[in-house]
């Protein structure tokens, strides 16, 4: 004949305790993985003396789909775009009684975050600047990064279609 046992409370208090610690452990290792799958365009509206212009208009346009947001730098004559999706990117920014300022083909890649500062030439008439962007490189940060295209993602075989899997290729 077998003999159920059944553990003490504070058998079953520890039991419990050790439990709450390794659901706690594991809480940052889920939120570690979390992906980012977009990417910011921030910058600086100045004019050519080096002057902060509040209240530009900064127009930010995805040029494949053409997703379009438009901010208005603040105080600081600063703006930010955040949580925009990888890709080819034109930026106006314009203000009264400035000439209207252009980059017309900036790349943003997955979480990447594009500065972009922008001097405002001082005009009484319209006029339009072409801004030309090259990126930077970041001395600290040692790391490698690559993009892919939409052609390399639909045709490397992946178990699931799952994207993270990609960086184990």
């Amino acid at each position: 004949m077998h003999k159920l046992v059944f553990p003490s409370f504070d058998q079953w208090l520890k039991g419990l305790g050790i439990g709450l610690l390794v659901i706690l452990a594991m809480t940052p290792l889920v939120r570690a993985q979390t992906q980012i799958t977009t990417g910011t365009i921030q910058g600086t509206v100045t004019d050519t003396n080096g002057a902060i212009v509040p209240g530009a208009s900064v127009e930010i346009k995805n040029l494949d789909t053409n997703l379009s947001r438009t901010l208005t730098t603040d105080d600081g004559g600063r703006f930010v775009a955040l949580g925009l999706p990888p890709g080819p990117y034109s930026i106006k920014v314009a203000k009264q009684g400035f000439a209207t300022s252009v980059a017309d083909r900036l790349d943003l890649t997955v979480g990447q975050a594009l500065n972009l500062p922008v001097a405002m030439k001082i005009s009484g008439v319209e006029e339009r600047v072409t801004i030309t962007a090259s990126p930077t490189v970041d001395t600290v940060k040692t790391e490698s990064s690559s993009t892919l295209n939409e052609t390399t993602v639909s045709t490397t075989p992946i178990l699931g279609r799952k994207f993270e899997d990609l960086s184990l290729k």
